[in-house]
């Protein structure tokens, strides 16, 4: 079994989340196991780690901002042995020599950052479920991006995805004689996207979900001459309100919305963008 010792001065947190998203991408034989080392801010509790270590020995990842615990964690690695690695400490070394700004060395100042991004995720969250389906349109325009589409695009994991990255996305849902919310189409500072998709693979998508519900194949829903109806009405708004359209045929939900954070910086960013 993979053993790892994370050895941080804060909770830990940020080790964890870099081991499991790089343990994802190695074929394991069996689980792995993690010890984590919170709090570790002085020489005497870094030796009672040490100890412990030594009795159950494995790999180690630290993150201390406090160079000379960093130091003595290299030192006994390399003594007993021990695959390391410094993930803060590499990081500060690279972004020090790449900005040529000097390096802070204040304890949990990675972790408050960390925080600052957990509520940003939270209210984003929050903006997406409120705002999901097309509800409440009134307040799109506190929106980053606004997703549109038919049935089956699609919007809600993508928006919700994109909360988790902080981005506050609200998607509405286009129907075949319902007309726009005007909050929709008087949008100012807010990027709206439309999303499309080839009718094979809507209908395919659709005669799914009717499955898993347990309801008729005959429904208006999965005919593909009304799919067919409705993709071309969807992107003819798309082309009218000049909205970005995105083709999600052959896309997962992270390409999608990897595209639309790019769409969004230029976006939000032009001047940047072109120079």
């Amino acid at each position: 079994m993979v053993k790892l010792h994370l050895i941080s001065d804060s909770t830990g947190e940020t080790l964890r989340s870099f081991s499991r998203a790089s343990l994802a991408h190695i074929d394991l034989p069996t689980a792995h196991s993690e010890k984590v080392w919170s709090l570790v801010r002085s020489q005497a509790k870094l030796e009672q780690v040490f100890d412990a270590i030594k009795n159950d020995p494995g790999i180690v990842l630290y993150t201390l901002a406090d160079k000379a615990l960093s130091d003595k964690i290299e030192q006994f690695c390399q003594a007993n042995k021990l695959p390391h690695y410094g993930l803060l400490e590499r990081s500060i070394e690279f972004f020090a020599a790449a900005t040529g700004y000097a390096v802070s060395r204040k304890i949990g100042s990675h972790h408050y950052h960390h925080n600052e991004e957990s509520l940003s995720r939270l209210a984003a969250m929050e903006f997406a479920l409120t705002h999901d389906d097309g509800q409440s349109p009134q307040g799109y325009q506190n929106a980053d991006v606004v997703i549109v589409g038919v049935s089956r695009t699609s919007k809600t994991p993508t928006c919700i995805y994109l909360a988790n990255r902080g981005i506050r996305a609200a998607n509405y849902p286009l129907v075949q004689g319902r007309p726009l919310p005007h909050e929709l189409l008087n949008m100012n500072n807010v990027l709206v996207v439309g999303l499309t998709l080839s009718a094979r693979a809507l209908a395919d998508m659709r005669r799914t979900r009717l499955d898993q519900l347990g309801e008729e194949q005959t429904h208006a829903y999965v005919d593909h001459e009304n799919i067919r109806q409705e993709i071309s009405e969807a992107r003819r708004i798309y082309s009218e309100q000049g909205w970005i359209t995105i083709d999600v045929t052959r896309r997962s939900i992270e390409e999608t919305a990897s595209i639309i954070i790019q769409k969004l910086e230029t976006y939000q960013n032009p001047k940047e963008t072109e120079s």
